[in-house]
């Protein structure tokens, strides 16, 4: 009995880790007013700290009261290879989290210690963060955040500025951090271990 339990405990640890609440990557912390159009990819880039998983995309929302156009948002690697994209429908379509509208996606697998962009292609309105009142705070797992823009719509970003800004824009969700193999497996071992010493000495 002794073992089942722990079992079953081992296993919640596993299922809490797996279950956690999503996260924008990026909160805007402060709203301004003052917006512009755009017709090519607007964006930024960062490197992952820790491998997560991203669930889905998502466009921001000026005054949170749906967007007026269809979204075109994509993720890249930093060779520029696209690893997922989506379109987020026009007007309360999306899921609204945080000032963005967000549309599913297959999960996938950013790596820590790598670089990636993400972009969108949208004819509303868009912001830059560091103008006019805007201003943004990255989720932990994430670092060298920097504004990117191409031109050319639902393109790899391939133009940066400072740190200190974000073209709005293009967010994601994490949905829950990838679990480090080793350390759990450790975890579960050394409960399944005590379990059986204990149940020898008890013998």
């Amino acid at each position: 009995m002794k073992l089942a339990a722990l079992a079953l405990l081992t296993a919640t640890l596993f299922a809490g880790h797996a279950n956690a609440a999503p996260i924008s990557a990026i909160d805007l912390t402060a709203v301004g007013s003052s917006t512009f159009n755009y017709s090519g990819t607007l964006g930024w880039s960062f490197k992952a700290k820790s491998d997560m998983n991203v669930g889905a995309l998502g466009q921001w929302d000026f005054q949170d009261n749906g967007l007026s156009s269809s979204s075109w948002v994509g993720i890249w690697d930093a060779s520029n290879n696209l690893l997922a994209s989506v379109t987020v429908g026009t007007g309360t379509a999306g899921t609204l989290i945080g000032h963005y509208r967000y549309a599913d996606i297959s999960d996938i697998t950013l790596q820590a210690g790598k670089t990636y962009t993400i972009g969108s292609t949208f004819s509303g309105s868009v912001m830059l963060s560091s103008y006019a009142g805007y201003s943004f705070t990255p989720a932990a797992q994430l670092s060298e955040v920097k504004g990117a823009w191409n031109s050319s719509p639902k393109t790899a970003l391939t133009s940066f500025v400072g740190s200190s800004a974000i073209y709005g824009g293009a967010n994601f969700l994490i949905t829950n951090e990838v679990p480090e193999p080793g350390s759990l497996a450790l975890i579960g071992l050394g409960i399944l271990g005590a379990a059986v010493a204990r149940c020898r000495k008890a013998g």
